[in-house]
């Protein structure tokens, strides 16, 4: 499962605007059927942040998650 959003605006004198930014949102999990009244899910989860520094987007910040449910 993953998720992306890059929005990268330009214009004026700067080659891009502050407000910029991109994310990067993935998750790897195991889990057993639907169907099955015990159930569980065990998960590794990543997120990336990178944000204009007005000439490109950089990383400022990184989460990761390991997990049960």
């Amino acid at each position: 499962m993953d998720d992306h959003e890059r929005n990268k605006f330009s214009g004026g004198n700067m080659a891009l605007e502050t407000n910029s930014y991109q994310f990067f949102d993935y998750q790897f999990y195991l889990s057993n059927a639907d169907s099955v009244k015990n159930r569980y899910k065990v998960f590794y989860r990543e997120l990336y942040d990178q944000r204009s520094d007005s000439l490109r987007l950089t990383n400022v910040a990184k989460a990761t998650t390991v997990g049960a449910e």
